[in-house]
């Protein structure tokens, strides 16, 4: 789900710059500014969750959540900490909206990532493969 999300807003956030430097900025539906490497970044980041969402193995659904929410929360961190307005990283811009939308990417995958490690996965009621199985 996020993976589809971020790569629209990389996508998108083309069509409003697409300018690989730190002089350009273009606010993005009005939310936050965004660049080419702002939105490359989004795009790489979507494309990855894309391809991790379709692999067999749920495990790496869970990695993805955490290590990547791990990320968006110290970007968003990192960007409350410095001055609106100004670059986190070289290229990409700092602005209050991107801020709260890394937090809220960051909290939720660090929560997907717990909820799959502290809630048991194991065998689904309607599961007929068990030992148990009366195969119907």
């Amino acid at each position: 789900m996020f993976g589809g999300l971020l790569t629209v807003v990389g996508i998108t956030g083309f069509l409003a710059d697409a300018h690989f430097d730190s002089t350009h900025h273009s606010s993005f539906l009005g939310l936050w500014d965004v660049n080419g490497w702002y939105n490359l970044f989004h795009l790489v980041v979507g494309l990855v969750g894309l391809a991790v969402a379709v692999s067999p193995n749920r495990l790496h659904v869970r990695w993805y959540a955490g290590v990547f929410g791990a990320v968006w929360l110290a970007l968003a961190i990192w960007g409350f900490y410095e001055t609106v307005g100004t670059e986190i990283v070289s290229g990409l811009p700092n602005t209050t909206g991107a801020n709260i939308f890394h937090l809220i990417l960051g909290l939720l995958g660090i929560a997907a990532c717990a909820h799959g490690i502290f809630i048991p996965q194991g065998a689904r009621h309607d599961d007929h493969t068990g030992p148990m199985s009366k195969g119907f």
